[in-house]
């Protein structure tokens, strides 16, 4: 009877220290995923400001090209 607590505790034991590793893992993780998130967020409103920029240049080369003529 003993020998089967000793063997449950120590099976609790190394269930418990590999729910602790999956907990620091995940939030390793989600940290990860926030800053991909962050990243992923600022290519997108430097993609939209050079769009824009595009837009603006190719208007001032129309206007060029049209007093050129």
């Amino acid at each position: 009877m003993q020998m089967q607590m000793d063997e449950d505790a120590r099976h609790h034991d190394e269930l418990r220290e590999q729910y602790s590793l999956q907990e620091r893992r995940l939030s390793l993780l989600q940290t990860e995923m926030e800053e991909i998130r962050s990243g992923l967020e600022a290519s997108e409103r430097s993609r939209k400001l050079m769009e824009q920029e595009l837009v603006e240049v190719t208007e001032r080369h129309n206007e060029l090209h049209v007093q050129v003529k």
